[in-house]
């Protein structure tokens, strides 16, 4: 206290040196706010060092980076002349654009065809016929093809599909928004308008969700200021504090871009979050103080050296640095994360809290002093929640029995909820319903293949060994097993060209569309292709082969057990001498959930963990850490229920929520313990000590609850689910949390008066003597 009171008097009798201070660091870090990076795609979401993220690197340096996208163009009549012959045209266009590795279409697909033991193989386009007969025989030819029906054509032969390979650019992030924009523009060129194809796969959806975040920074800021200034405003009906305020979002906000950019950091679909999250917090200690000066000012009409400011502000330090404190430590515990975002985040966040305690105390009382009114009022709805707060009061002390035990069953119904949560990420589900992206990925998996890929690679011990008949024959079984499981629409691998060509070399009867009999006969067809056409599948040494595998399944519940499904029946019969191993991008994806899942739970233990050793060590009181944990645990409860109740699983959105609602949510509840113990202290009954801190602090509270649900809730105009997601539960818990501060904590320790905790209490009170002991009925 003795340290606050210095504090409180230095900024008192120094206005105009705390306002240069604050404001030169606001220059200081402010100056490098307008340089913070975006980020361009989201290749961030990776697990550091894991050995499945070290063998998927691998993989893609032996058989070629394995992302692409997809253009599906449809049509009634897609075997004319005219139609594949754009579709021709196309693909050369594509195969000529800048970042493009290869482009597979109907054009240069290769095909084996034969008679006569004569085989030819050559790209189904290379000469296109012109008269229906053949055209005909073409679309049979293709439909039935064993590796690319379903893939560059639909079962009812009015969708083509041209797949783009794109040359990944470590160093250029933008490259895909680049080359999706210039793929349009080919698209664009031969007739096709937007609405006229569709476009899916994962370049895809990297560049929607970096669009999507740059709409939503932009979107987020403006909306955040306006709505947080009419707020300000409509409270305390003063422009000059208005001001005060969005001049202290201004400081915080840019301090922690500048931070961004000194330490490298990037603004991405995780670290999006912190702007309006800080812009939130920066007012919630600057309520609290404009609430606890509030009608206070001395006879000449001034605050400067006045001691009721003085008085307020040391009132409020110790209280307002608890928060910060606890917050700061809520945020800290996703610093062990193993994600990079997530780090980032973390990191990003602290920085901005302690900016937010750093203006709040020299910025907020000083321009205050020196700009303010003359004395803080309350505005209208100020007044009105006043009488709201004396019947409020009257209602705690007749029903704080049921109030808690009806609180206590709503936090056992959440606990007992949050156990059937699904652990679950949907790369549709991510995207609203009336989302381009969504459309079309619904529309490309109807009509052809899912564009969702994992890769089984098969590795001999012996060069060579690979094409041996025991081998292909073990990979061919193998092939058949994955086609007959229900997410999977479709295996390629080396054994699909070696039957297709076996079956070309007699006569194309299909009797033959089986494996060559012998090593040596497979070895003759392998060399009948193009070394280029055979690198998807095999590596010169032919010791390492690639089974691909495309999903229809996006729920990563499901792509997991997918996943054990698919090693368990590849280890089942596997030949000696051969390993077999399952990369991808899904399994990737999967291992991300499983990490982000895994790390919050981590997360959330330590966050619990720090808060709750903070709280300990400052009150010195285990009753006081009991009663504040059952009021935190209140909206943590019900965010869980709300979750179970409206089918919102724990993803990559929701998986924050509870870690960062925790660090928030707990700060109420320690400016109603503070202001409870202060009254403890001075020799006031635990009754009248509850009355003095809800009628007292509960303004405050609740404004500084409205504006945080303000600053989530922007987050709903966002177009990007599990952010939708994360702005609507985080305001429900900001909601709940003060519902669990004004109801739930106050009536939970008036229904434990006349219990021996009374006398551990007033015990473990700062400045408590037999005065204050004797005090408590």
């Amino acid at each position: 206290m003795a340290f606050s009171d210095r504090v409180s008097q230095f900024v008192t009798d120094h206005p105009k040196t705390c306002l240069t201070f604050s404001l030169v660091v606001a220059l200081c870090f402010g100056l490098f706010s307008p340089l913070v990076p975006v980020e361009s795609n989201v290749d961030y979401l990776t697990i550091e060092d894991h050995p499945d993220t070290r063998y998927y690197e691998e993989f893609k340096q032996q058989f070629g980076n394995d992302e692409f996208f997809v253009i599906a163009l449809e049509a009634d009549n897609l075997f004319t002349e005219q139609k594949l012959r754009t579709i021709k045209d196309v693909t050369e266009r594509l195969e000529n654009l800048e970042g493009v590795r290869q482009v597979i279409s109907l054009a240069n697909a290769m095909d084996a065809a034969g008679s006569d033991d004569v085989v030819t193989i050559a790209p189904f386009l290379e000469h296109i016929p012109r008269d229906e007969p053949s055209l005909q025989r073409l679309k049979r030819q293709i439909q039935t093809h064993p590796v690319y029906a379903k893939q560059l054509i639909s079962s009812d032969g009015r969708v083509a599909a041209i797949m783009v390979f794109p040359e990944i650019k470590e160093n250029d992030p933008a490259f895909r928004l680049r080359l999706i924009d210039a793929t349009k523009d080919v698209l664009q060129s031969f007739g096709f308008s937007a609405g006229s194809y569709h476009m899916v796969g994962w370049t895809v959806v990297n560049v929607a969700l970096s669009t999507y975040m740059n709409r939503d920074l932009r979107i987020f800021i403006p909306i955040s200021y306006l709505v947080i200034s009419l707020m300000l405003y409509f409270c305390f009906s003063s422009l000059r504090i208005t001001l005060i305020g969005i001049v202290n979002i201004l400081l915080c906000l840019a301090s922690t871009l500048g931070f961004f950019v000194i330490y490298n950091m990037r603004l991405n679909n995780v670290t999006a979050i912190v702007p309006p999250l800080i812009m939130a917090l920066s007012l919630s200690d600057t309520i609290h103080f404009f609430s606890a000066v509030l009608g206070r000012s001395d006879p000449s009409g001034s605050f400067r050296n006045n001691r009721h400011m003085r008085t307020a502000l040391t009132d409020i330090f110790i209280p307002c640095f608890l928060t910060t404190l606890t917050t700061f430590a809520g945020f800290l515990s996703l610093a062990t994360s193993k994600m990079p975002p997530i780090r980032d985040f973390a990191w990003a966040a602290c920085t901005g809290i302690a900016f937010e305690f750093f203006y709040f105390l020299f910025f907020v009382p000083s321009a205050l002093l020196l700009l303010g009114p003359q004395v803080v009022q309350l505005g209208r709805v100020g007044v009105w929640f006043d009488n709201l707060l004396e019947w409020a009061s009257h209602f705690l002390m007749k029903y704080k029995k049921r109030l808690t035990w009806v609180c206590l069953s709503v936090i056992g119904v959440g606990i007992f909820l949050s156990l059937q949560i699904r652990v679950n990420t949907n790369i549709v589900s991510n995207f609203l319903p009336s989302d381009p992206v969504r459309r079309s990925l619904n529309f490309v998996e109807a009509k052809l293949c899912g564009v969702g890929t994992l890769d089984l690679v098969v590795t001999s011990d012996k060069p060579g060994t690979l094409i041996d008949v025991q081998n292909l024959e073990y990979m061919d079984s193998l092939s058949m097993k994955l086609r007959r499981m229900d997410s999977i629409d479709k295996v390629v691998s080396i054994v699909d060209l070696l039957k297709d060509t076996h079956k070309a070399m007699n006569s194309e009867d299909m009797a033959f569309y089986t494996l060559p009999p012998s090593r040596e006969l497979a070895a003759q067809y392998l060399l009948l292709f193009d070394p280029e056409d055979l690198d998807d599948f095999l590596n010169d040494s032919r010791d390492k082969a690639r089974i691909s595998i495309f999903l229809n399944e996006h729920d990563s519940s499901s792509q997991k057990k997918l996943i054990q499904d698919i090693r368990a029946i590849a280890a089942s019969t596997i030949p000696e001498g051969l390993k077999v191993r399952l990369t991808g991008r899904v399994l990737q994806e999967v291992n991300n959930i499983d990490e982000l899942v895994n790390g919050q739970i981590q997360s959330l233990a330590l966050a619990f963990l720090m808060i709750w050793m903070i709280l300990l060590m400052t009150y010195r009181s285990l009753f006081y850490l009991w009663v504040s944990a059952l009021a935190n645990l209140f909206p943590v409860a019900i965010n869980f229920a709300l979750m179970r109740l409206l089918g919102i699983p724990l993803n990559t959105g929701t998986a924050l929520i509870v870690v960062v609602g925790i660090g928030i949510a707990v700060d109420g509840t320690i400016h109603m313990l503070s202001h409870y113990r202060m009254k403890i202290s001075e020799g006031v009954t635990r009754q009248d000590s509850i009355i003095s801190a809800v009628t007292h602090k509960s303004y405050a509270l609740a404004l500084s609850a409205f504006i945080l649900m303000i600053g989530f809730g922007v987050l709903l105009t966002s177009r990007f689910v599990p952010t939708i997601q994360f702005g609507a539960l985080s305001a429900a818990i900001m909601f709940t949390a003060l519902i669990g501060d004004v109801v739930f904590l106050p009536s939970l320790i008036l229904s434990l008066s006349g219990s021996r905790r009374n006398i551990v209490e007033a015990r473990a009170g700062v400045g408590l003597g037999k005065a204050g002991e004797e005090s408590i009925p």
